[in-house]
């Protein structure tokens, strides 16, 4: 729902001449972070069977992804809160 609200504000400000580029960068960056929430969720480890050295690998990339996704969100945010004043 955040990314469907985001895309109307997107769009609905896009006339504004005093919007400048922070709001751009701050989507891109949004939508990057829900894509690899997304991946994050669809590499999870669960009850595989087969080769615990594939398993482990997996965990790793999750753990990747997940760490990633949350600095691009949270990076995003800062840019907003800061670079908007």
């Amino acid at each position: 729902m955040n990314s469907v609200t985001g895309v109307w504000n997107l769009v609905q400000s896009r006339k504004d001449p005093n919007r400048g580029h922070l709001p751009l960068i701050h989507s891109l960056l949004m939508f990057g972070a829900d894509a690899g929430f997304v991946a994050t969720a669809a590499i999870a480890p669960g009850d595989h069977k087969g080769n615990s050295s594939s398993l482990s690998d997996n965990r790793g990339t999750h753990r990747a992804l997940a760490l990633t996704s949350i600095s691009l969100a949270t990076a995003s945010y800062l840019i907003m809160l800061i670079g908007n004043r």
